[in-house]
């Protein structure tokens, strides 16, 4: 059976629970299919830009200044691109309808840490930024830009994802 994994069809949309199920289904697929190719220490890895860690909302329900939001995003080692012209990670202020960046990774507020995944070729992006003291009020989010490639040759494909909105008050 030729099935490529990067061109499965995984949604975003799932439910954490859903996903799951299709990440396995998917698994035990290649496992009985392929020949001892895939095992059990196959890991199925939803398409990059997906969100792994969400924001954990402290009880107030609000960040404060000082405050450090984190989310992690499913991504490509960040060796693919340089974005020598661009940037890894921005925190976006929602104004009216429209997310604006107000930190990115040249700031000292803002943390991008790209780990790989132990026992596949991904990895993970985890964003960190801590609120400065004259930030504005209002609901912001944490966003990774980043690309991948198919194979060692192909050109690079661009990625993008976003935490859920959060307060700061």
């Amino acid at each position: 059976m030729d099935l490529t994994i990067s061109k499965l069809p995984i949604l975003a949309e799932f439910t954490t629970m859903a996903s799951w199920r299709l990440r396995e289904a998917v698994k035990e697929t290649l496992i009985s299919n392929s020949n001892g190719e895939f095992d059990e220490g196959t890991h199925i890895i939803q398409t990059f830009g997906v969100i792994k860690e969400d924001i954990n909302l402290p009880k107030s329900g609000s960040f404060k200044k000082g405050d450090r939001p984190t989310a992690t995003v499913w991504s490509a080692n960040p060796r693919y691109d340089l974005l020598t012209e661009g940037t890894y990670a921005v925190v976006e202020m929602l104004q009216g309808k429209h997310w604006v960046p107000v930190y990115d990774d040249d700031d000292f507020s803002l943390f991008f840490k790209w780990n790989v995944d132990t026992g596949s070729l991904y990895g993970t992006a985890t964003i960190e930024g801590e609120i400065p003291r004259d930030a504005n009020s209002g609901v912001h989010r944490l966003r990774h830009f980043g690309s991948a490639k198919e194979t060692k040759d192909s050109p690079n494909t661009c990625f993008t994802g976003a935490s859920s909105g959060f307060a700061v008050s």
